[in-house]
């Protein structure tokens, strides 16, 4: 796709272990019901840009070249791989995108510096949480990555019926180890990838359990609420809420916030309803039960309003507007 200002770019949706994005079972097209690829999309339309999806399994698919700009989000995590897409466009901008700061780019930047290229990551999270970041990278923005997750337009279904209890999903996280232990005791219906279980039976969280999120289906229909645990280290470091509280405002389903988190949603921007803040895992029952149209469709808006703003920076940064 060439821009209207004749501009071809390229956004490199990339995985570390990953076999191609989630697709379609009838047409095997890219679905973007899967939120990581959903917001990949948002991004690359509103860029006018082309997309393409590369693993490290993914060894078959062609280089592209001819582009003027190329965006990773995410990247991948051998020097070589990044390195290709370089010298196939020699004369490109290079973006690198990332909203975890535990998925860094340091193969791309090693790549780039070799190549004497500079890379421009826009992440979520300041600079100094990155080691190659601050080894490698010298221009850094910060931006809420975590709003193009959210869906404005999502409407529950008319036959799909009302979502019950609360939910956590997700990977497990060691740092998040004591609150899984503190708050998962029974209250939270756990929907665990399989490859995900063993690590919570091992941290003695117990069920129920569930199958992992469908995104292609019912999401977080089923649910009515979901639990939002957050790494406390990380507290005076991050300001965005997490893609989370986004999935669920896209599906109308109340994200519980533990005491631990008050730090951050006081950062956001975004009122929090006390009944919604839990301090004891007792406690996650009676917050499950709230309900309040206007606080949802005032967040809803917020939502869409922070999502918009956010693509216009991004594509005024990547285009160079």
């Amino acid at each position: 796709m060439v821009g209207g200002d004749g501009m071809r770019i390229l956004v490199i949706d990339a995985n570390r272990i990953g076999v191609g994005p989630p697709c379609d079972p009838g047409t095997q097209q890219p679905t973007v019901a899967n939120p990581k690829w959903r917001a990949a999309k948002l991004l690359g339309d509103a860029l006018e840009a082309d997309m393409t999806w590369r693993s490290p399994t993914r060894r078959d698919e062609p280089i592209l070249d001819g582009y003027d700009v190329l965006v990773f989000n995410r990247a991948l995590p051998e020097i070589d791989g990044n390195a290709a897409w370089l010298r196939a466009n020699p004369n490109a901008r290079i973006f690198h995108l990332t909203n975890d700061y535990l998925v860094g780019g340091t193969a791309l930047y090693i790549a780039a510096r070799a190549l004497g290229k500079t890379v421009h990551v826009i992440a979520n999270h300041p600079r100094h949480l990155s080691q190659s970041g601050m080894a490698f990278v010298e221009a850094w923005t910060e931006l809420n990555l975590n709003t193009l997750v959210y869906e404005a337009d999502r409407t529950r279904p008319s036959e799909m019926p009302t979502g019950e209890g609360c939910v956590y999903y997700g990977a497990y996280r060691p740092e998040r180890e004591d609150m899984f232990r503190k708050y998962l005791t029974g209250h939270v219906t756990l929907a665990l990838m399989p490859a995900m279980r063993p690590y919570f039976d091992e941290a003695g969280v117990p069920g129920p359990r569930s199958d992992q999120v469908d995104w292609r289906t019912t999401g977080l229909y089923p649910w009515h609420a979901s639990l939002y645990i957050w790494n406390v280290a990380a507290n005076g470091h991050y300001r965005f809420l997490t893609n989370r509280f986004y999935e669920a405002l896209g599906y109308e389903v109340w994200p519980i916030f533990t005491e631990e988190t008050r730090w951050i949603f006081s950062q956001s921007g975004y009122y929090i309803p006390p009944a919604l803040v839990v301090h004891h895992p007792d406690e996650i029952l009676q917050a499950t039960a709230y309900d309040d149209a206007d606080v949802m469709a005032t967040w809803r808006a917020q939502a869409q309003g922070e999502q918009q703003r956010i693509v216009a920076q991004m594509r005024d940064i990547i285009r160079g507007n």
